[in-house]
C-alpha cells in the first residue's frame, strides 16, 4: 500500500548551499514506515509557476523554456514512478 505523505508543494524553495542560491525543482522519496507501508514524499514546483516567475522576475534568462519543459518531464517521470510503486 502506498501512502502519499509530505504533500505536494507548488512553489520554489530557495536555499543557500555553498554560498549559491539553488531552487529545488523536484524531491522524491520512497520511505518505509513502522507499519511496513511504503510512503512517498514528493516536493515539486509547478512548471506553470516556474515559468510565470521566471518570465516576470528574470525575463532575460535564456533557458526558461528549456527548464520549463525539463520540469514538466521530471514531474511526469516522478508520477510514473509513484504509480509503478503502487503495486507494492
Amino acid at each position: 500500500m502506498i501512502d502519499i505523505g509530505g504533500g505536494l508543494k507548488d512553489g520554489i524553495r530557495l536555499r543557500v548551499k555553498n554560498k549559491k542560491n539553488e531552487a529545488t525543482l523536484l524531491e522524491l522519496k520512497f520511505l518505509l514506515n513502522s507499519s511496513g507501508q511504503v510512503v512517498v514524499e514528493k516536493s515539486t514546483i509547478s512548471p506553470k509557476v516556474f515559468r510565470e516567475m521566471f518570465d516576470k522576475k528574470m525575463p532575460e534568462y535564456p533557458n526558461t523554456v528549456v527548464l520549463h519543459n525539463f520540469i514538466r518531464r521530471v514531474n511526469t517521470l516522478a508520477e510514473q514512478m509513484i504509480e509503478d510503486a503502487e503495486i507494492f
